[in-house]
């Protein structure tokens, strides 16, 4: 093991005990012509079950909606009335639709793509469209939700509010 790897490896640790890395994230360290660097991506299974949530709650939806939907999950994930772990959130009994995932092959892949993305986003400090939103409900065009108030963010098909 070489300076570099000693190196890559104390880097991985300090974005662990620093709390740079959520529980949504794995941290890596891969050989890139036989030099070491540290990789933080998202976990396979935070993934999975926010992809489940954007299949199951907006498939049909443009791609600005499906991530409206997976940034409202994710915010759960920090609201201390739901678990800390996407995968936790996901499970809240009444709270969303998970469809098994493939039963349309596309729809599956493009909504693990924008969960990818949005996991991505989140890490890099990217704005999130729904303002922190953690609740959202499908809206008809002209349709009203009277509990929100005026308070909620349209996005596609679907409104978002705290």
């Amino acid at each position: 093991m070489n300076q570099n790897h000693v190196l890559a490896i104390v880097i991985a640790f300090l974005l662990l005990i620093y709390g740079l890395v959520t529980p949504i994230e794995r941290v890596r360290i891969v050989e890139v012509e036989r030099d070491p660097i540290v990789i933080v991506e998202p976990d396979p299974v935070a993934l999975r079950c926010l992809a489940r949530i954007v299949y199951g709650e907006a498939r049909s939806d443009t791609v600005e909606g499906q991530r409206a939907v997976a940034w409202a999950a994710l915010n759960r994930t920090i609201d201390g009335r739901w678990p800390s772990s996407v995968c936790g959130v996901a499970i809240q009994k009444g709270q969303f639709s998970l469809a098994p995932p493939m039963v349309e092959r596309d729809a599956w892949q493009a909504s693990l793509d924008v969960a990818r993305q949005v996991l991505i986003d989140r890490h890099n400090g990217e704005p999130d469209p729904t303002n922190g939103a953690v609740f959202f409900a499908y809206v008809k065009p002209n349709q009203k939700l009277p509990w929100v108030h005026g308070q909620g963010t349209r996005i596609s098909h679907h409104t978002f509010w705290r």
